[in-house]
């Protein structure tokens, strides 16, 4: 379950996010800031408001071997709406040092830290929702490494990898 949070207020976004987030409708990103990973989500506001409360919500993790990278999927449904709940998946590229810290440091975390903004950009609900995945996440998180390092730096392509999953999962 989820509960709603005024515990945190992430600051101002950096540039190239918010930038990022104007031009796109949704979108799931994870963010390191003082107090852990924080998972920015952008969303119209009525797709916000629906999750507004206590609402049951579902996060998995899911490693991902191809020959040209391995691949971090992270997927969050909101039931809000049971037969057709707010999802939102997130890729983690492990060779990103970035990436991989933020995803890392959520082994780390109690609770994952959610921010929902809306068209504007305005920050409009402030989330947590208990983390009952820690010991997968670093299990995930020290395979997926390994992965990566068996990858000669000429054959890496996470964005091709990444369009693979895609491909093959459904959201």
């Amino acid at each position: 379950m989820s509960k709603e949070s005024e515990q945190y207020q992430p600051n101002e976004l950096p540039p190239q996010l918010d930038e990022f987030l104007r031009s796109v409708d949704f979108a799931w990103v994870m963010e390191q800031t003082s107090l852990g990973t924080l998972f920015v989500f952008k969303a119209p506001a009525r797709e916000i408001e629906s999750i507004r409360g206590t609402v049951p919500v579902n996060v998995t993790h899911e490693l991902y071997q191809t020959e040209f990278a391995p691949v971090i999927r992270s997927l969050i449904r909101w039931f809000d709406q049971p037969q057709q709940p707010l999802s939102f998946e997130t890729f983690t590229n492990v060779r990103s040092d970035s990436q991989r810290q933020e995803f890392s440091g959520l082994a780390n975390q109690p609770d994952y830290l959610c921010a929902f903004y809306d068209e504007a950009i305005q920050q409009r609900l402030a989330k947590r929702v208990r983390n009952t995945n820690q010991e997968r996440i670093r299990m995930i998180a020290e395979r997926a490494s390994m992965l990566a390092q068996e990858i000669p730096e000429e054959d890496y392509d996470f964005d091709k990898a990444k369009d693979l999953i895609v491909r093959q999962t459904l959201l």
